[in-house]
């Protein structure tokens, strides 16, 4: 099979990428279960006692003189188990649960375990709620604002380019740019996620171009994601012999879903030619509707040519709409501004 070279311009539309799946802390007990733990901590102190509550991004422990200790697992080294004979009474911890729907509920957690949350707020009581059902779970004392309303950015990508944030399981969208290309991503677990889409035109031709990716990522730092993955695109039916192009790449991104800059670095595996893109991206939250990105891409080894993107985006529950404009030095040299650039998607 024969494959387009990397000195064609890559549509920078459909970038995407495949890391080894790393390993991360797993699903842990529920809480209501008697456990003891110690806690060994990346500054090499250690805590140990019985534990009060427990996700995958914290734990809490009760130490021997009654305090209840709480570590965030980004700075945990290693955790310990054993069994505990006493009756241990799990703490009710104030969340706010912002399900799949775009529904957000506030209350106390009282009772976990892997597949339910026990939740109880003055408006609706005490509920039973499906793990399958939720997005997020946020507790109070990571929330910096008291607004009910919350709207949730897609952080995973920028308006093409992806990030090092992952998507948590079951997380998935479908997007659409210019009413050509049309995408579907979905999280199976909270560091893989896989999708693949299709332009219109060609598919109305009955020779459809179409691509597929895979991309995996975590968060080793506190703040500090790495990730990396793949994409094999084909335009096989539009031409007398096979055509298609793979391109992996490398992502590191600083930051959270709010706040967080990006570099990735693409390349053709297997190619002995050597053409690496790289991309330069950040988003920055200017209120809960709204957020500013930029999407930069550099050639290096054709003159360092580069188009640069920067533009808004509009953020509703289950919608997003990203608004830009694309442009070059050409461009800006004789007097153009750029082209504009317009995406959709909804997140399901």
């Amino acid at each position: 099979m024969k494959a387009l070279t990397s000195h064609m311009k890559l549509p920078v539309s459909l970038l995407i990428v495949l890391l080894m799946h790393l390993p991360v802390y797993g699903q842990n007990p529920g809480v209501t279960q008697n456990r003891k733990a110690t806690v060994f901590l990346n500054d090499s102190t250690k805590s140990s006692g019985p534990v009060l509550f427990e996700d995958d991004s914290i734990i809490v422990v009760q130490t021997e003189n009654g305090i209840n200790q709480r570590f965030n697992k980004s700075n945990i080294q290693r955790i310990v188990y054993e069994s505990y004979n006493h009756k241990v009474h799990p703490i009710a911890i104030p969340a706010e649960v912002v399900f799949k729907d775009g529904n957000i509920i506030r209350g106390v957690i009282r009772k976990e375990d892997d597949s339910t949350i026990t939740l109880y707020s003055d408006i609706t009581g005490e509920r039973i709620l499906n793990r399958t059902t939720i997005l997020t779970i946020k507790y109070m004392t990571d929330i910096k604002s008291g607004n009910n309303l919350v709207y949730i950015n897609l952080a995973s990508r920028y308006f093409i380019s992806p990030s090092a944030i992952q998507m948590k399981k079951g997380d998935g969208y479908y997007q659409n740019t210019y009413f050509l290309f049309n995408s579907f991503n979905y999280a199976f677990t909270d560091n893989i996620s896989a999708g693949g889409g299709f332009e219109t035109i060609s598919l109305l031709n009955g020779k459809p171009i179409y691509f597929l990716q895979l991309k995996t990522g975590m968060e080793v730092a506190r703040n500090f994601h790495i990730g990396a993955g793949i994409m094999h695109m084909n335009f096989s039916l539009l031409t007398e012999t096979s055509s298609y192009f793979n391109l992996a790449f490398l992502t590191t991104t600083v930051g959270n879903s709010d706040y967080n800059f990006s570099i990735n670095y693409g390349f053709e595996p297997g190619s002995n030619s050597d053409n690496p893109l790289l991309t330069i991206s950040g988003f920055a939250r200017l209120s809960p509707k709204l957020g500013f990105v930029t999407e930069n891409w550099v050639f290096p080894t054709l003159d360092n040519s580069a188009l640069f993107s920067y533009g808004c985006r509009i953020i509703g529950r289950k919608n997003l709409f990203d608004a830009g404009i694309l442009t070059n030095n050409s461009m800006m040299e004789n007097g153009i501004i750029g082209i504009p650039y317009l995406s959709y998607t909804l997140r399901f």
